[in-house]
């Protein structure tokens, strides 16, 4: 397997609007057919944090989510961004959620096969 390589920069502002595709799936025939949305360009994060600065200049908590699905199904896409925003990020609560390779892939990583 190659060598994570370094991510291209950028001068401006990133846009940020469309949400990163899903990793693939374990498929197997009758499983539902795959969405459009997975691709293996999939390590992404979705960060929702507030929009000001605390009052008291305190930092804000973190919550990190992970997804569910046995390393087999999952992706964080199955978490609206609005909840993200509105639970959370309005709430001085910084969220944070990744995705990770799952399926044959996930498990060479995680299990070292």
């Amino acid at each position: 397997m190659p060598k994570p390589q370094e991510p291209k920069k950028w001068k401006n502002i990133k846009d940020t609007t469309e949400r990163a595709p899903a990793c693939f799936p374990f498929v197997k025939k009758g499983m539902m057919a795959l969405e459009k949305d997975h691709s293996e360009d999939c390590l992404y994060m979705d960060i929702a944090t507030p929009a000001w600065e605390s009052d008291d200049g305190q930092l804000y908590p973190v919550l990190v989510f992970i997804h569910g699905g046995g390393y087999q199904t999952g992706t964080v896409r199955e978490i609206p961004e609005e909840a993200m925003a509105k639970k959370y990020a309005k709430n001085n609560i910084v969220f944070v959620a990744f995705q990770y390779r799952i399926g044959q892939l996930g498990k060479k990583i995680f299990f070292n096969i």
